[in-house]
């Protein structure tokens, strides 16, 4: 759709050794999430599919995937296992045409690490708060008599949860005022890992490989999962991301100061392994 912004940019590194297949780790920006939440099969989603056309093809002995910055991404294609199949060629065959692709002529492994603290917006008001658990406490129990299904009672188990403990926050010390979070860079000459740790937005991945001369694979959900990390302007749109999410698994949601830290300290770290 016009305007909506997207990491087109599919990327591998080849692993060859001898007397040994190939290994390949591949990488894109896309959430897997072609089949819906009322599938009820186990799948590996587009994700799978792609790695075995990829080892089926005879050229990879192993491929594996390193998620990219998906964070507000998900697939064009939705809702069937031929899409699935569809999606994850459309991310594989271009990546096996490519072959052989580029050589790392001078290997060499950098690794830069930093910590940097996330601001947590605040938590809603104590009234607010206690008139959802008093709203989710009623309706899981109309709920349950109702015989609902099992989502819509674990959605306000999650909200009634989510209630709760903010209020516990509220009352006691008001809780943490940041998340500290590890960011990394990792060199093998030529082609560098920007990782950080949660479902970052596509437009990091995008910023990252602007940074530096090298090539770069952004890498979300690594050494942790804080959440999404969405760009300071997605605060003004609000939505899922930004609003709702943080409530099915932690309490507080990190704000809009953060995107401004992680690139500044993104862009150290990439200017110490270049």
């Amino acid at each position: 759709t016009s305007g909506v912004i997207t990491d087109p940019t599919s990327e591998a590194l080849i692993v060859e050794m001898d007397g040994r297949q190939p290994v390949m780790l591949f990488n894109y920006a896309c959430h897997g999430v072609v089949m819906g939440g009322d599938n009820l099969s186990l799948s590996a989603d587009w994700i799978g599919a792609a790695k075995a056309v990829i080892e089926s093809s005879g050229k990879i002995g192993t491929a594996m995937f390193l998620q990219g910055c998906c964070g507000n991404i998900n697939p064009r294609w939705r809702g069937s296992f031929d899409e699935v199949k569809h999606a994850g060629e459309s991310v594989a065959l271009p990546l096996l045409e490519a072959l052989p692709g580029k050589p790392i002529d001078a290997p060499r492994i950098k690794v830069a690490w930093a910590e940097v603290d996330l601001p947590f917006m605040p938590l809603p008001p104590a009234e607010e708060l206690e008139q959802e658990v008093t709203f989710r406490r009623t309706e899981l129990k109309k709920a349950e008599a109702e015989g609902a299904p099992v989502v819509n009672l674990q959605i306000h188990r999650a909200m009634l949860g989510y209630a709760t403990d903010a209020l516990e926050m509220i009352n006691s010390d008001g809780g943490p005022k940041s998340v500290r979070v590890g960011l990394q860079a990792i060199s093998l000459g030529g082609l560098t890992l920007a990782t950080l740790p949660g479902e970052a937005f596509c437009e990091y991945g995008l910023a990252f490989r602007k940074m530096t001369t090298d090539e770069v694979m952004p890498v979300g959900y690594a050494n942790g999962n804080i959440g999404y990390i969405p760009t300071a302007e997605a605060y003004n749109e609000g939505g899922y991301e930004v609003n709702d999410a943080i409530r099915y698994y932690a309490v507080k949601m990190i704000g809009p100061e953060s995107e401004q830290i992680i690139l500044d300290a993104m862009k150290r770290l990439l200017a110490e392994v270049e």
